[in-house]
């Protein structure tokens, strides 16, 4: 996923022309996978990305798409469900609407982070994606 480093923004990820998608990803930086300003690597942080269809998008309405957020590779995996087939035509929407919290536990060993974007269950063609930003935001206490 195209993440967002100081003042300098990747152009998003594209997804033309997909049957099934399990794009992932993760960062060895604690939960700063974003480049985020967290202060720490334990507490309560959300994630969240920013993405828009396009205005020949299709297939996003017929099944959710999901994403997961772990911490460790041994860790739980907390999912959040997406329903890409609302999000505006040619508008940047945040998803998951700020519903994919997760912890990072203060004697955690592996604090690496593992998140994805998954849509593996229909098999219909999909199109008209773009991923702009992956995020993991600290939690205020």
């Amino acid at each position: 996923m195209s993440s967002k480093e100081s003042d300098h923004e990747a152009e998003p990820d594209e997804i033309l022309k997909i049957e099934k998608i399990a794009k992932a990803g993760n960062s060895n930086r604690g939960a700063s996978a974003s480049h985020a300003a967290v202060t720490k690597a334990t507490g309560t942080f959300l994630r969240k990305g920013r993405m828009a269809l396009q205005k020949n998008k299709f297939g996003w309405g017929e099944a959710p798409a999901f994403m997961m957020a772990k911490v460790g590779k041994k860790g739980r995996a907390k999912w959040a469900r997406i329903n890409l087939g609302d999000v505006e035509e040619n508008t940047e929407m945040e998803v998951p609407f700020g519903k994919l919290r997760f912890e990072v536990p203060s004697n955690a060993e592996d604090t690496i982070l593992n998140f994805g974007l998954y849509e593996l269950w229909t098999g219909g063609w999909k199109g008209g994606l773009l991923i702009h930003e992956a995020v993991v935001e600290e939690m205020p206490d």
